[in-house]
């Protein structure tokens, strides 16, 4: 018995079926040429976005590692003067600039002392003492060396250094500084510049602030953004004040762009 259906095929047992219809398969594939081509474009595009998306990261790592550091200087301070009484009795006598040997060697003592015990430390030390780690060399913001004779007195859990404390005036307010101390954020790494991984510090009566904050601006001499021009080598402060940026604005768009100010724009267009 033969079937059929209406396009002529055979439908016999035995037999496959054998229409008119056929069968036609194309395969699709690149040539090694066109991977290779793909391949050059990929690697120009990464080549080209890897730094900025680098950049971008480490920014971004610096900026949460230094408003990490201020809330904790911070609530060291805080509870150090709950247990000690005000910072302005903490000193009692006001150091001349470099001195390392007497009145600020003092100073240091007892502020580092007192807000130590309330941070997570590996090591605290002073520049009198044997093995207190230095700090030799340190760059402005724009590039130009440094030779300083800091020493790393206070290195947090973190990796962090807290470095010379000097003592400006004994009796300090709200909005004036008593003293101000630098911190390294990368520890032994680079590039161990201001505004870069260096950053100073203001301490007030109330509170320890990030250098060019504008609760000081009136207070202090190095100002935002005078010293934190990336260009211009202003004084061998440049560089101080960007501290203040960084935790505020939670950027380092300094880095990049011109006409940034407290008052007006606050980051790149």
């Amino acid at each position: 018995m033969r079937l059929t259906h209406r396009g002529g095929g055979d439908f016999s047992p035995g037999k496959g079926f054998e229409g008119n219809l056929t069968s036609k398969t194309k395969s699709y594939a690149f040539t090694l040429a066109e991977v290779l081509i793909t391949l050059a474009v990929i690697g120009v595009v990464a080549a080209l976005t890897m730094p900025t998306l680098i950049q971008k990261y480490q920014e971004k790592a610096t900026i949460a590692k230094l408003r990490k550091v201020n809330t904790t200087l911070n609530q060291a301070y805080q509870l150090a003067q709950i247990e000690y009484g005000s910072v302005n009795s903490w000193f009692t006598k006001v150091s001349i600039n470099n001195d390392t040997s007497g009145v600020n060697l003092e100073n240091q003592k007892l502020f580092y002392e007192k807000i130590a015990k309330y941070m997570k430390t590996t090591s605290v030390c002073y520049d009198d003492e044997e093995g207190c780690p230095k700090y030799n060399t340190v760059f402005t913001l724009s590039g130009t060396k440094r030779d300083v004779s800091w020493r790393k007195n206070v290195q947090l859990a973190d990796g962090t250094f807290i470095m010379t404390f000097w003592v400006s005036r004994i009796n300090c307010n709200a909005n004036s500084n008593c003293g101000d101390f630098a911190v390294d954020i990368n520890g032994d790494k680079g590039p161990n510049t201001m505004g870069k991984d260096v950053f100073n510090f203001i301490v007030s009566q109330t509170a320890i602030y990030p250098n060019g904050a504008p609760a000081l601006a009136d207070a202090v001499e190095v100002k935002f953004p005078k010293h934190c021009d990336r260009k211009t080598d202003a004084d061998f402060r440049n560089g101080y004040t960007c501290a203040a940026w960084v935790v505020y604005n939670e950027n380092m768009d300094y880095l990049h762009c011109d006409g940034l100010s407290w008052n007006g724009k606050h980051k790149c267009d």
